[in-house]
């Protein structure tokens, strides 16, 4: 065999070896991608709960009690009434903007039903239900203006009756 012989089965070898390198080299690159998206959709879903908290859940549980609210919601006409019934309006604007990012999928659901699951479907759920439904009753159209809270709401009610059964979650309601 000659020099050029041996060269030629060398390259014939090396051709087909550097092309499944490439392969793998691209599944690698394709599968860190996806796990640096996931990360990060995962840190946007703990930043923007962290800012929601901050903004809404904190100083509506320093500033308001359940009974307050319901007070609100039923006299938010009175001039005593007004500016709360004003800010309790922001806060649940900020819940559905945020519902909004978890509906369409730009939030981690996982996460924030590890992070929300007994706050957010339990007591902010239950002391702003008067509000959401005073709010809803202004719409001129049929569109409920906390379609996406509520739908959230629904899945982690869902969610929490997969895992009292001990099924596994499936994703959808």
């Amino acid at each position: 065999m000659s020099v050029i012989e041996f060269i030629s089965i060398l390259a014939g070898i090396a051709t087909p070896l550097t092309l499944i390198a490439a392969c793998i080299e691209l599944a690698l690159s394709i599968r860190k991608n996806k796990q640096d998206k996931e990360h990060d959709k995962r840190k946007d879903t703990l930043d923007a709960y962290r800012e929601l908290q901050i903004d809404v859940f904190d100083e509506l549980c320093l500033k308001y009690t359940k009974n307050r609210i319901r007070e609100v919601s039923e006299h938010y006409r009175t001039k005593e009434n007004a500016e709360d019934y004003r800010i309790l309006s922001i806060y649940t604007a900020k819940i559905e903007h945020f519902c909004v990012g978890v509906e369409k999928d730009i939030y981690d659901w996982e996460t924030v039903y590890e992070l929300a699951h007994g706050f957010l479907d339990g007591k902010i759920r239950d002391w702003l239900s008067p509000l959401m439904e005073r709010k809803a009753g202004f719409q001129i159209s049929d569109h409920d203006p906390f379609e996406n809270t509520k739908n959230v709401f629904k899945k982690m009610d869902a969610r929490t009756e997969e895992l009292k059964r001990g099924d596994k979650y499936n994703g959808n309601i």
